[in-house]
């Protein structure tokens, strides 16, 4: 061997070094520190999106439905402490499911004020491949309807069956007066 001119196992060994220590680092970037695990835009969409001065509750969640943002009045309403949810499930948070929010017209939920009925409304947010990133969950407090809705029902049903009363008495006092 000349002066100046490399074995080929010093070659070798450069390569390797050179192509092993990215991917060992690229390995620890992705499962380690989960790298691609949670996309940066839901948190910037959700950032812009999520409404500051409502008495709705808002809820950010990513594409695996943890929770991203909450708003103040999601937060002082669901949450024991205001930086507690951030990562936590949405069904650890509300004991309800993303999908099965998509499809109820009212949902029940514990709240610290106790129960509460809720309208929901879900926004999924996704990319230019219309890969879901996310979705932005708005939780309406219908309580007080709800409460005014059976009551104005239980009035109809007790207006009705005074009228009924009230309609026999009339008919039963018109057959006497036709029968004499």
């Amino acid at each position: 061997m000349m002066a100046g001119e490399t074995s080929d196992l010093l070659i070798f060994g450069v390569f390797t070094v050179a192509f092993v220590v990215p991917a060992g680092g690229f390995a620890l970037a992705v499962f380690r520190y989960r790298m691609f695990e949670s996309t940066p835009a839901i948190g910037a969409l959700g950032e812009r999106a999520i409404p500051r001065e409502t008495d709705d509750l808002v809820i950010v969640v990513d594409r695996d439905d943890r929770v991203i943002k909450l708003n103040e009045a999601a937060a002082e309403t669901l949450a024991d402490s205001p930086s507690s949810p951030p990562g936590e499930s949405f069904d650890s948070l509300t004991s309800l499911s993303v999908p099965s929010l998509k499809e109820a017209e009212t949902v029940e939920l514990e709240t610290i004020a106790g129960n509460r009925k809720f309208d929901p409304q879900v926004t999924s947010f996704t990319n230019q491949h219309d890969r879901r990133l996310g979705s932005l969950l708005s939780l309406r407090d219908v309580t007080e309807r709800e409460l005014r809705k059976q009551r104005l029902e239980v009035l109809n049903r007790v207006l009705r069956h005074n009228l009924r009363n009230r309609i026999d008495v009339i008919k039963s006092n018109a057959e006497l007066i036709t029968d004499e």
